[in-house]
């Protein structure tokens, strides 16, 4: 009756699946995070954004000089400290 997908996912060969599938998952995502720390270390770090206060990151220019893309906002340029939350004020 009511076992359904249970019976595959509760199975050794779906437990080995859903192991590999996330294994996979968490290689991909540390392999993006060290490609945005490279490409972020190419970056011009003291570019701000005048508007908006944050770093602007340009995606470079063709050989006529116009822009490629649109730029992409990034950091605040002049971050606030954030204060610890007063526990009287949040009851």
């Amino acid at each position: 009756g009511g076992e359904g997908l249970s019976v595959v996912t509760r199975s050794g060969a779906g437990t080995s699946v859903r192991r590999a599938a996330v294994r996979g998952a968490q290689l991909i995502d540390r392999a993006d995070l060290k490609w945005e720390r490279f490409s972020d270390s190419l970056r011009d770090k003291k570019a701000c954004d005048p508007v908006t206060g944050r770093r602007l990151y340009d995606n470079g220019k063709r050989k006529d000089g116009t822009s490629i893309g649109n730029p992409v906002l990034g950091a605040v340029c002049d971050p606030v400290a954030v204060r610890p939350l007063d526990g009287a004020a949040a009851a």
